[in-house]
């Protein structure tokens, strides 16, 4: 294969909407034989040749910079110019960073040829061309996109999708380099939880994603998370085995300092002791010497070991495995770690302080040679730091490493006041130990030494890598200060920013703005600060109450204070002035890294200059040029940062999660308004991360309500809940958590005071006071009780504490939030609201396909789509009953099966109208705490893992479906106890592998919130249960095998079609394709019919209907004469009376052709059959309202069908049952009846429809009411039609086929409408979008002629959508909208620059993120206006929106301007009906600056922008609506970039028919026309 073939398969423009597969495999297979040479993979596709970027920096240095690049997310960067690292330049949107990598270095261009400031100022600029890539950089870790391999995401967010060379489509093809060519290695099956390794190969230009092909597969579990996390972060390669050699001598003699006590302070695991102390005493004074090994005596620069390390950067810790070092074992282990009894190189800081005074006399620097006496743990060092403490008057002694131990600690405590000005509590965190803290302040001290040494020197003055800090912005600290006046006095580490002369001037209005504002103690604090009091721990209380981050009431605070300090950097000294600021928040004038050689490069750097400075070598080779010292300067920072996302994966996969779920108090930190979710954060850091909540997996029943005064958000819950030991409905609490506790600001204050004066009477009383303090509601929530529900709304508000349950989800195990607790008796499951797929549904789904098998295969792929299909929508109904001390009996402990009891009583009285054998179950367990475990409290790092939240109890939470018992089983429980049901159920979902014990103890009690399995979806699920009892026709139909389905009927006669006549209009007469249409399906067994938009599809369907009625007509009259063959002549049961049925998908599809049947003259007799919720709200019953849901009001019964519709004529005289009914009726009115009676009255129902049925002989309703008992009971059904048929997903059209024993089956449709509604997205992915019609497109006929619209708006649909074949019969009237030029046009597009108001969650208004315009939608109602004023009746025109919320927004501005009968809907409800004028709202906008950076946009950014408005088959729904004008109202500079919605701009405007603004356009009056 040439080169050119590979590189051409990338070539494929991606901006497409639908990747196509064809294309794609086809390209692979020209790949796979193979491959490209390795040379070819880091070449850089682009415009500018390195030659030429190289010319723009030198020759314009201002405008061009040469630049390394950072990658915030994959279209957000930023650019730090190489010479000035401190520096950044914005690169925003993805056409302005190329095709670049994140870490590359690139030429940036900087934008409007400003000069590049010193200061701090952000400019903008874009990649103009790849300078440099380091190789490493073009591997990722990817996850798939869905369940295929050939899109990929990198789970670095700051890359795009990246395409894979894939030649199979179910499986994943694994490559391996050979020879410099990329051959086939093998194939992994596609499985849940993959990462991919991938490498790119090639990225052309004009393509959105890059080429790559896939290395490795690994699994993304804690067992594994090893192997990927090294190959994430480069770790798979070990260290150079150290080659023993006598360290070259130094130009100094080295000081011998091992006849002095030394020591070091390590976790019991650590094998690399880079750090000891030494103390001595010298009479008047003593000695305390930091050693830190002297790695660069051993690592000499440039040699194999320091390759490897300068590459690696720092030790990783993996999770349960060994770490992964910068330095082979031999060499740590030898020659460098300080173990005790060892010789050791180091580099000493020997500092003398006076005992009188503490003050320090002198420090230097010195090579030494020391030997370590002991080695002690971090806690063995508490230990005597804690014996010191409780008697701190006793004279410093030395003659012991536990005595020079207590003399480091005491210069360790002074040595941090002085620092910090003297600042009581500060510098301490609340996780780190006495000797922790010890170390770390030694560490600090040494570091700040180093760094004033070095760049007091000639010979590293301008070479010092310095970790710098600068103080917080005086404007935003002055900002803060007000912001939290009230707070600030209640932190003891704030307490240096209280201006006492400034709260003097404001203490009377924050007296009053702050009287009521709680400080919020977490439970475990308080008893850990009571534990303190008794113990006289006068150092963990002073740690627990200057600690901010543990403290709810001051975390936000805390966390915003830090934010303003900004993020430390590291840069070289005297490179700019941000240099020599030092660092702020540890106070000091300069500071760098050089206490952890072992662990970080950086750190060698730093003992490499101080041996130039020691042994005073000027020579170049020994030294480091200013640009080397920028760049590990740079690579430093980079280490950094990857070291803290390292450590926070492992986080999440380890001790984050120890036993799948975490409870933890969460503050709210950020709410907005109009969007669609809440942020909080987790004091002390226990969680390391921000968490969103959004508002939609809250099943809220209305929208979030922003107060903006209040900076609040009101939340809103409508839940029935019944618990087994109350009568009736259980009480709801009041919000409040029995895990804080609120005190008052003046004790919490009395408590600083105390604990600063070491009063501990005062200490004792003031804690005393916070645990008198009751938990009380501070916040306003109502409960408002209801007949059955309850609303709950509480106020949400910044600094709220919340208690949350987490757990882990997704390939990495990131946390996110499972449980919110509301109340300690009310708890919203986030986990089945977000994922109800995987809490519901154990099926491992495969694709849909177009040939089957056999029908087992059929059934086993669909069973799991729509098991999966029912739980997201059972979930999204949004109905669940919450079901309060519930007792379980678990049946199978291993495998977690069970039951529970209710009587029909309380079903009854709690009206579960609702099966309860075909739910699923939450099932939740509160108050539940871990068994204590015997682990070790500290890391390998010295870090004491103790969190003061893990004492928080948690709910143990599993997720389940009932199950059906065998009817046996059934009816044997029914004899032994007729009031009692028992519901069986098995779990599928469990988050966390541990039970507690409680579970299965006999008098636990459970919450068990119980979600009921819509009925639609359980049909569909029947049908396809059911196919195997189906007749070969429906079975052929099912597996694709139509070829042994072939018609045993001779040609039919030439049928008449005079014969059907309109009682209004005459004949019905058909156009040629119709009536050929008509003939094959009349011939056929089965047919399908395309109906695109006005070609009058609904009128084949009732010349249709006629036909197959005269042919059963035939048939009975055949039967009847031969004495009922067919029939079961013996049974008392009436025979089935034959007849037609006629389905749709939705209630408006039946209807338009109810309508046209009801109009027929003739003896044709059709039923119009609703659902029987529909039944109820036109005839409400004593708890027939329980079994509404909320999509039940969408829809209403046509009134002008009544004539021919079920429910209104069992109740009219003709129906023999009809006086009974009524009878009821007006008893339940004067509400003197029983439950006895509500039966009877069913019972009753049934019997009347029944009776009418028979007297029918086309039945309509919806394809999920065609399963009805009564049907299969009263009606043999030979022939079935489907209208709309497109519309339907494959199960749900299979519910009449399957159901019933038709001969003929018509699907009638057009599957380029509106395809089936999927709202499970895994679901729609796998297949479930296509319906039957469109997998059997190819066989449909299709009508070509169109009635409906003018031949102006016929073109561009016709062409885009249906090849130039739909044809206009005749043209119609002209039309009133006018073109700018004033003449009449058909056609017009309005260009409106509006605002987008979306949705926050699912409620009757609209779904989430529904959408709307207000500036589109006053629009609209100006043209309806216009319309209206020149005699276009208001019921002629129709304003059509893709989004509910946007209906909303026009009915409100119609009803402001008095207008009255205009249509207005969605285009989904759109499709089947026609109106004179339509107006088109598309909603959609953004701002111009938005625009303007788009020049060629991702995916991701058009689904985000545009939504479903790009979706090819509702747009051709939106723009055939019309007969004689069609106005589209849009932001068409954003619809531009949808490639459709490009052509239909592009049509419009070469018919001059796009007027900007839409403010200008006009309407012609009629009487002009005429004249």
């Amino acid at each position: 294969m040439k080169n050119s073939e590979l590189e051409g398969s990338s070539e494929e423009s991606d901006s497409d909407d639908n990747i196509s597969k064809s294309l794609s495999n086809l390209i692979l297979k020209r790949v796979k034989p193979v491959n490209r040479p390795s040379t070819w993979e880091f070449e850089f596709d682009q415009d500018l040749s390195q030659g030429q970027l190289q010319h723009l920096l030198d020759t314009n240095p201002q405008k061009f910079k040469h630049c390394k690049l950072v990658m915030q997310s994959f279209d957000l960067a930023y650019a730090k110019p190489l010479s000035d690292p401190a520096f950044h330049i914005s690169v925003r949107g993805r056409q302005n960073m190329g095709r670049s990598f994140p870490g590359d270095e690139v030429c940036i261009e900087i934008f409007q040829d400003e000069e590049c400031p010193l200061k701090k100022d952000i400019l903008s600029g874009k990649v103009v061309g790849v300078i440099k890539r380091d190789e490493r950089h073009s591997m990722f870790l990817c996850k798939m996109v869905g369940q295929s391999p050939q899109i990929v995401t990198p789970i670095n967010k700051c890359m795009p999708r990246i395409r894979t060379i894939q030649t199979e489509p179910d499986r994943i093809e694994v490559r391996e380099e050979e020879h410099g060519r990329w051959i086939q290695k093998e194939f992994e099956e596609i499985r849940n939880n993959q990462l991919l390794a991938v490498k790119i190969l090639k990225w052309k230009q004009h393509c959105h994603y890059p080429l790559g092909v896939v290395t490795k597969v690994f699994t993304s579990d804690i067992e594994t998370s090893h192997e990927w996390l090294d190959f994430e972060y480069d770790l798979t390669d070990e260290p150079p085995s150290y080659k023993a050699e006598q360290p070259k001598q130094d130009d100094v003699k080295r000081d011998d300092l091992r006849k002095y006590i030394t020591f070091t302070i390590d976790p019991p695991e650590a094998e690399d002791l880079d750090d000891a102390i030494s103390v001595t005493d010298m009479g008047g004074t003593y000695e305390i010497a930091i050693h830190i090994t002297d790695v660069a005596s051993y690592v000499t620069k440039d040699s194999e070991e320091d390759k490897f390390a300068r590459q690696r950067g720092e030790t990783f810790y993996r999770p349960k495995s060994e770490p992964a070092y910068m330095f082979s074992r031999d060499l740590s282990s030898n020659h460098l770690s300080l173990l005790p009894g060892k010789d050791r190189n180091a580099i000493s800081l020997l500092t003398i302080i006076e005992k009188k005074n503490n003050m320090m006399i002198s420090k230097r620097f010195t090579l030494s040679l020391i030997r370590s006496d002991k080695r002690m743990s971090l806690e063995e060092a508490d230990m005597v730091i804690q014996e010191y403490c409780l008697n701190s008057e006793r004279p410093l002694k030395f003659s012991t490493v536990e005595e020079c131990l207590v003399v480091a600690y005491r210069f360790s405590e002074i040595h941090r006041r002085s620092r910090l000005d003297g600042k009581w509590g500060a510098g301490q965190q609340i996780r780190q130990s006495r000797s922790h803290c010890m170390v770390e302040e030694l560490m600090n001290f040494y570091n700040s030494a180093v760094a004033e040494y070095l760049i007091s020197s000639d010979l590293t003055r301008d070479l010092t890598p310095l970790r710098c800090q600068s103080q917080p912005d005086p404007e935003q600290l002055q900002q803060f200060k007000e912001r939290h006046s009230a707070l600030i006095p209640l932190s003891i580490r704030l307490s240096h920013l209280y201006d006492e002369s400034e709260e003097r001037k404001n203490d009377k209005q924050d007296d009053k703005k702050h009287a009521h504002m709680p400080f919020v103690i977490s439970t475990t604090v308080l008893e850990r600060m009571e534990s303190c009091a008794r113990s006289r721990d006068h150092y963990t209380l002073m740690k627990l109450i200057a600690s901010d981050e543990i403290h709810p009431t001051l975390w936000l605070m805390s966390k915003e204070f830090q934010h303003i300090q900004g993020k430390a950097v590291i840069l070289r000294s005297c490179s700019t002035p941000v240099s020599k600021l030092g660092h702020y928040s540890l106070q000091l004038d300069s500071y760098t890294w050089a206490s952890s050689p072992m662990r970080r490069y950086l750190d060698l750097i730093l003992q490499r200059l101080l041996h130039l400075v020691l042994c005073e070598k000027k020579s170049e080779e020994d030294g480091y040029k200013q640009s080397e010292i920028n760049q590990f300067c740079e690579s430093g920072m980079e280490q950094f940062d990857r070291v803290n996302e390292y450590n926070l994966q492992v986080w999440n996969l380890t001790t984050g999660i120890k036993h799948g779920i975490l409870t933890k108090l969460a503050v709210v930190d950020k709410i907005y308004p109009n969007r669609h979710d809440f942020k909080i954060s987790f004091p002390q850091k226990s969680v390391s991360r921000e968490l969103s909540i959004m508002y939609r997996h809250l099943k809220l029943a209305e929208q979030p309500h922003y107060n903006d005064e209040e900076h609040s958000v009101t939340l809103c819950w409508k839940r029935r809940i019944y618990s087994f030991k109350v009568s009736g409905k259980t009480v709801i609490p009041k919000w409040s958590s029995k895990n804080v506790t609120f005190v008052s600001t003046d004790t919490w204050k009395q408590m600083i005071s105390a604990t600063e004066k070491n009063d501990w009477y005062e200490i004792e009383k003031c804690l005393e006071d916070m645990k008198a303090c009751t938990k009380k509601n501070v916040k306003e929530l109502k409960d408002i009780q209801q007949e059955h529900f309850k609303e709950l709304k509480p106020k949400l508000k910044v600094g709220d504490v919340l208690e949350v349950q987490l757990s882990a989800e997704g390939h990495l195990g990131q946390l996110s939030v499972q449980l919110l607790n509301i109340s300690p008796e009310f708890e919203v499951c986030l986990e089945h609201t977000r994922n109800p797929t995987k809490c519901f549904s154990e099926a491992v789904p495969q694709p849909t396909k177009k040939y089957y098998h056999d029908c087992r295969e059929y059934q086993m792929i669909w069973r799991q789509l729509c098991q999966m299909d029912t739980a997201h929508n059972a979930v999204e109904e949004n109905n669940s009953i919450i079901l309060e001390d519930v007792r379980i009996e678990w049946t199978n402990k291993g495998n977690l099966k069970g039951s529970f009891k209710i009587t029909q009583t309380l079903k009854k009285q709690w009206s579960l109208e609702f099966d309860l054998m075909k739910c699923f179950l939450c099932i939740r367990l509160r108050d539940q705490n871990m068994e204590q475990e015997s682990e070790d409290s500290t890391d390998e790092r010295g870090l004491e893992n103790s969190d003061l939240q893990d004492s928080v109890p948690f709910t143990w939470v599993a997720h389940g479906v009932t199950i059906k018992p065998k009817k046996e089983k059934m009816d044997e429980d029914a004899k032994k106890s007729p009031n009692l049901m028992h519901i069986k159920f098995k779990i599928c979902q469990r988050p966390m592998e541990y039970i507690p014990s409680m579970i299965f103890k006999k008098d636990t009690v459970f919450t068990v919130e119980v979600i009921p399995k819509k009925i639609p979806y359980l049909l569909r699920e029947q049908a396809v249960a059911n196919l195997k009892r189906a007749n070969h026709l429906v079975k052929s139909i099912a597996t694709g095998e139509l070829n042994v389905v072939k018609s045993d009927e001779k040609d039919p006669e030439h049928f008449v079609e005079d014969e059907v006549q309109n009682e209004n209009v005459g004949p019905l007469t058909l156009n040629k394709s119709q009536k050929e249409a008509v003939e094959e399906a009349l011939k056929n067994p089965f047919t399908l019919i395309q109906g695109p938009p006005g070609t009058n599809r609904n009128i084949v369907g009732v010349h249709l209907v006629y036909q197959f009625y005269l042919k059963n007509r035939l048939f009975e009259n055949l039967r009847s004469e031969e004495g009922g063959l067919g029939q079961n002549t013996t049974s008392k049961e009436k025979p089935k009376k034959c007849g037609i049925l006629y389905c749709g998908p939705s209630n408006k599809s039946v209807d338009i052709v109810a309508e046209q049947l009801m109009k027929l003259k003739g003896d044709l007799k059709p039923l119009r059959v609703y659902c029987e919720q529909m039944e109820m709200r036109e005839f409400p019953y004593p708890g027939s309202d329980m079994k509404l849901c909320r999509r039940t009001f969408r829809d209403k019964p046509k009134k002008e069908l009544r004539s021919i519709t079920l429910m209104y004529l069992i109740r009219k005289p003709e129906n023999s049952l009809s006086n009974k009914i009524k009878d009821f009726e007006n008893k339940f009115k004067g509400e003197e009846y029983n439950d006895g009676d509500i039966e009877s009255y069913r019972a009753l129902l049934k019997e009347a429809r029944e009776e009418e049925m028979r007297k029918h002989n086309v039945i309509l309703c919806t394809c999920s009411l065609a399963l009805n008992p009564s049907f299969i009971k009263t009606m043999d059904f030979r022939q079935i039609l489907i209208d709309e048929c497109a519309m339907a997903t494959e199960p749900e059209a299979l519910i009449p086929l399957v159901s019933h024993n038709p001969e003929k089956i018509v699907l009638l449709g057009d599957h380029k409408q509106i395809r089936p509604i999927v709202e499970c997205a895994p679901v729609k992915r796998l297949g479930m979008q296509e319906s039957l019609f469109e997998r059997y497109m190819d066989k449909a006929l299709m009508l070509d002629t169109q009635y409906r619209m003018h031949e102006g708006i016929c073109e561009f649909p016709s062409v885009e959508f249906y090849d130039g074949k739909l044809m206009t019969h005749k043209r119609r009237r002209p039309c009133l909208l006018l073109k700018q030029n004033k003449d009449p046009t058909p056609i017009l597009f309005g260009h409106v620059q509006g605002e987008e108001v979306s949705l926050i969650v699912s409620t009757t208004e609209g779904n989430e993120n529904s959408t709307a315009n207000p500036e589109e939608a006053k629009q609209a109602v100006r043209i309806a206006g216009l319309l209206i004023k020149h005699s276009v009746p208001p019921e002629s025109i129709a304003i059509l929106t893709p989004y509910n919320a946007q209906v909303s927004k026009i009915n409100q501005t119609l009803k402001a301007e008095g207008i009255e009968n205009v249509n207005v809907c969605t285009i989904m409800k759109s499709q089947g009906s026609e109106w004179p004028y339509v107006i088109l709202s598309t909603v959609r906008s953004c701002s111009q600056d938005e625009l303007g950076i788009q020049l060629n946009p991702s995916k991701g950014w058009l689904g985000k922008r545009l939504g479903f408005i790009t979706d090819r088959n509702q747009v051709n729904v939106a723009i055939t609506r019309a007969q004689d004008g069609l106005c589209i109202l849009g932001n068409r500079h954003l619809l531009r970039f949808s490639e459709l919605w490009g052509k239909l701009l592009k049509h419009y405007e070469k018919h001059d028919c796009v007027v900007d603004p839409a403010k200008n356009i006009q309407v012609q009056n009629p009487i002009t026309e005429q004249e």
